[in-house]
């Protein structure tokens, strides 16, 4: 009874703490509006197949919750993140983690807390569905637009699409969570998941390369969605049900089963002094500590005067974020990966499709590269600004900077300038995939100057300014 009475009270707890987080309010509200947004896009729904079908369909129904999951892989990975942060960023982790309580059953229970908190913010979209017949009655649609509350399809969107999906990648992001021990872990881990989405529903899909393969890859069934409804008529659009095969259970077991598996593993592994620790990553190098400490007796031995030079002071700044950054090797990874989608983007869709051109042109690739990669950059930039501006937020660290006399703004302004590099690197990174695919198809079609001023003066801009709002 007291394991049962922790579980309980943990999960309920997390839950509480989740919920009652502006993030998850604003998130479930604003997919709710952008359902709803969508619904009334006549042009949207013709991109759906779901033109001569209601708008609370089966079909627009199952297309919908699979595809706003995109949206919901980084929510989830900062929910499920939660469980292992949200003590360590009040600095109560050790004052917790000593409660004579059972470890396992602790984390248990906060990780059913964090998918119950996925799953409600999963079902926005059957909500947004549910009062999206209000826009018929305020005459935003014509009527007829919906049918009657179409409640086995929502049962069945919840029990086999959203509930598994919001366990199974609960499961990863926990994983990530406990093994770094910061927002780091699930968010790399978010951005790995994008990259497989992408590949299935973009490059198999789309690209009519292997449909089968597409279902089973895609974390989100949307690929499996997309390709069982545009073989349905109409009436079948309208009211019938995803039918339960092969690709459908495998897809299941990849996705839902074999994460539970490994949460299971690493539970019954975990101490309380590895999450008490510091990760080893964090810990200075042998090397390091050298260094500084051979630093440390030069100065003590001719000190110095502290030097007033802002510009100077300033670059060095700029320079120690933007070495952070390009430290890092999930991102240096996730940036070689993009490169390799948006190159395989513009041969299937392009170069190879069978509607054409079947030339490498620099107006259509750049265009193409630039829709299918937009939010991925958006994602990317959120995690990067948040991780450039909050890398000091370390105690002491953060009081032996504001100790310095050096002006605030510098530090902010030096922020600022990593950001606006960042962005443009990214924006690189699209403009490579372009000219290597036109190399290596047709060099008379290599225009660079078209390719770089659409990305720096049309593309840029746009991320600039997503990249300043998040800061």
């Amino acid at each position: 009874m007291m394991r049962l009475d922790v579980l309980f009270r943990s999960c309920w707890h997390d839950f509480r703490a989740g919920a009652g987080n502006g993030i998850v309010s604003f998130t479930f509200i604003g997919l709710t509006a952008y359902l709803a947004l969508s619904l009334t896009s006549a042009e949207y729904m013709q991109t759906l197949g779901a033109t001569d079908v209601p708008r609370n369909g089966a079909s627009v129904i199952y297309l919908m919750v699979t595809g706003f999951m995109f949206f919901l892989f980084f929510a989830w990975a900062w929910i499920f993140a939660q469980p292992i942060l949200r003590d360590r960023n009040a600095s109560l982790h050790e004052a917790v983690l000593t409660t004579p309580v059972n470890l396992k059953i602790l984390l248990l229970g906060r990780f059913l807390g964090a998918c119950l908190l996925g799953i409600l913010l999963g079902s926005s979209v059957l909500f947004g569905f549910f009062v999206a017949p209000i826009l018929e009655t305020v005459g935003w649609m014509p009527a007829g637009s919906f049918s009657s509350t179409p409640w086995g399809q929502f049962g069945f969107s919840l029990a086999w699409l959203i509930i598994p999906t919001t366990i199974g990648i609960g499961a990863i992001y926990l994983i990530a969570a406990i093994l770094t021990r910061n927002i780091a872990g699930p968010l790399i881990a978010a951005v790995i998941i994008i990259l497989i989405w992408m590949f299935s529903a973009v490059t198999l899909t789309e690209g009519d390369v292997n449909l089968t393969l597409a279902s089973i890859l895609d974390p989100s069934l949307f690929s499996f969605a997309l390709a069982e409804t545009d073989l349905w008529s109409p009436q079948q659009k309208e009211s019938a049900f995803l039918p339960i095969g092969s690709s459908f259970l495998t897809n299941r077991l990849i996705w839902t089963v074999l994460p539970i598996c490994g949460l299971v593993f690493v539970l019954s592994r975990i101490s309380r002094e590895r999450l008490v620790s510091i990760s080893d990553k964090a810990k200075p190098s042998a090397k390091a500590k050298q260094r500084i400490q051979n630093l440390a007796t030069s100065r003590a031995a001719s000190p110095s005067k502290p030097s007033q030079n802002w510009a100077r002071i300033f670059g060095l700044e700029c320079r120690r974020l933007i070495v952070q950054v390009f430290q890092s090797r999930a991102l240096c990874l996730g940036v070689i990966v993009l490169f390799f989608v948006g190159l395989s983007n513009t041969f299937i869709h392009i170069i190879w499709h069978a509607e054409g051109p079947l030339q490498p042109d620099p107006n259509i690739m750049v265009k193409e590269l630039n829709t299918s990669l937009y939010l991925v950059f958006i994602f990317i930039l959120a995690g990067l600004v948040g991780i450039i501006s909050r890398r000091d937020n370390v105690p002491g660290i953060d009081e032996m900077f504001d100790s310095l006399t050096t002006p605030t703004s510098l530090r902010l302004s030096a922020c600022a300038v990593t950001i606006v590099g960042m962005v443009l690197l990214l924006t690189l990174v699209p403009a490579l995939s372009a000219i290597i695919s036109t190399l290596i198809a047709d060099r008379s079609y290599l225009d660079l100057a078209f390719i770089f001023t659409c990305q720096i003066v049309i593309v840029a801009p746009a991320l600039l300014e997503g990249a300043m709002i998040i800061f």
